[in-house]
């Protein structure tokens, strides 16, 4: 069915009347046009600067291994934009020999060198700073950096925390006992498992090199279940839910739902239908001829990550230690809004709220 309109088209005078009308009728919307479009600008996201790779920065190869290893505590600039972290933070960088703790603003408050030692394993338990470098334990004091403690340990560890009374630990090893809970082995083979954590009653083990996270009733450690993951790193609670940052799937997932928090941005990284180890190969082609992902933040932009390893969540806020970019990202809402680089392949994060932050609260 056609439709005909006619309008009636004002002569003389009758012209100025009308455009008065419209004028009065279009003026609101106009400004709320305006109003809208300010918003907006004040709400968009933040354009970061341009970077590239530096030659002492690593990069893990899509099907193939990492690159550029080289070990210690780098001196490029730290280069900070976007909004402020939720709080200040305590990062552990392996192949960056350091642990160093950061402002919400970007600034380094301190930084402790571990060279040629490499250090993993962080823990803040009522105020106090361990460390696990090489087979050296430090306590350290949060505020200032300064080693209060040096003991010696016959092992290295890839974690060693206490959490709601617990003592969860795990060695740099394969195999029966590399994790134990309370001083009991954990009755699994683990490969290099790099992290545990309680939650409603389940104990959840990031089981590294096994490719999967194992899920176990705390109270007997009876296995309940387990889940493929491709190189399972950091777990941390985020909205009640246990995630797991899943270092060459570049992304940051919820253990039980499977819901991706945040990816790279490249189709095989945003989907859980594939297997990321069987598929990995599909994505050799998006990689620079030098085998530089296509996930690094030089090439997709700051909104992506590149073989993240740990994370921690805070005031509705990801924060992602985003390895092989060399930097810390604060992801909210499903986009980086807040990043800090220049660090040495950084592997664990601790949020720490400052002083200042403390008051306001």
């Amino acid at each position: 069915m056609k439709l005909n309109y006619h309008t009636q088209q004002p002569k003389g005078p009758d012209i100025k009347i009308a455009m008065h009308k419209i004028m009065l009728l279009t003026l609101p919307l106009v400004l709320s046009f305006l109003s809208n479009a300010n918003a907006t600008e004040k709400n968009a996201s933040y354009v970061a600067p341009a970077l590239s790779r530096d030659e002492s920065q690593s990069f893990y190869e899509p099907g193939g291994d990492t690159h550029q290893l080289v070990y210690g505590a780098n001196q490029l600039p730290l280069v900070f934009s976007g909004n402020d972290f939720p709080a200040d933070m305590i990062v552990a960088s392996d192949v960056g020999t350091n642990i160093a703790r950061y402002s919400a603003s970007g600034q380094k408050t301190w930084m402790l060198v571990t060279y040629p030692d490499t250090v993993r394993a962080i823990n803040l338990n009522k105020g106090v700073l361990t460390a696990y470098a090489g087979k050296q334990k430090l306590t350290i004091d949060p505020a200032d950096g300064r080693v209060l403690e040096k003991t010696p340990t016959n092992a290295i560890l890839l974690f060693n925390k206490i959490q709601n009374g617990v003592v969860l630990k795990g060695l740099n090893q394969s195999g029966r006992g590399t994790v134990t809970i309370n001083g009991k082995p954990l009755p699994a083979k683990t490969q290099w498992a790099r992290d545990a954590l309680i939650h409603n009653g389940r104990l959840y083990v990031s089981d590294t090199f096994g490719h999967q996270v194992l899920v176990f009733r705390l109270k007997n450690l009876e296995l309940l279940y387990k889940k493929n993951f491709y190189y399972p790193n950091d777990l941390f609670i985020a909205n009640g839910s246990v995630m797991v940052v899943e270092e060459h799937a570049n992304r940051v997932i919820a253990v039980d739902s499977g819901t991706i928090q945040f990816s790279c941005p490249l189709g095989l990284y945003m989907q859980t239908r594939k297997n990321i180890k069987d598929a990995e190969h599909q994505v050799v082609k998006y990689n620079s001829p030098n085998g530089v992902s296509r996930c690094a933040r030089e090439f997709m932009g700051h909104n992506t990550l590149y073989s993240p390893n740990g994370g921690a969540y805070l005031k509705k806020t990801f924060v992602i230690a985003d390895t092989d970019n060399h930097r810390i990202v604060a992801v909210k809402n499903g986009s980086v809004i807040s990043e800090l680089n220049g660090i040495n392949n950084p592997v664990r994060i601790i949020l720490v709220p400052s002083a200042s932050q403390h008051a306001r609260h």
